[in-house]
């Protein structure tokens, strides 16, 4: 996934991305430093998600899950802005983008 990102960074001549391939648990950012977005394939549940990356996250950042079908309690303190279904070629399962 990660060579992914870094193949679509380059394509795109994006320079404001950064793919990170790292245990969100072990990663420490300044407060000053932190993102105004935080990308996340489903690693665990929502709550746990958002409980992880928020210390990374700006507080005017948005977290966007990748998750399944499955509905979750939506964790405290977050509003979901968007529930985007995805289509992913190749892969017949629903998929959602959950932006918060």
């Amino acid at each position: 996934k990660i060579k992914f990102l870094t193949q679509t960074k380059i394509t795109l001549g994006l320079t404001n991305i950064f793919p990170l391939h790292a245990r969100v648990e072990e990663f420490r950012v300044p407060e000053e430093e932190r993102f105004d977005g935080i990308v996340s394939r489903a690693f665990a549940s929502l709550a746990d998600m958002v409980e992880k990356t928020s210390p990374l996250l700006l507080p005017t950042g948005k977290f966007y899950a990748m998750k399944g079908p499955e509905e979750e309690p939506i964790p405290a303190g977050r509003t979901l802005i968007h529930d985007v279904p995805l289509t992913v070629p190749g892969l017949d399962a629903i998929r959602r983008l959950l932006i918060f």
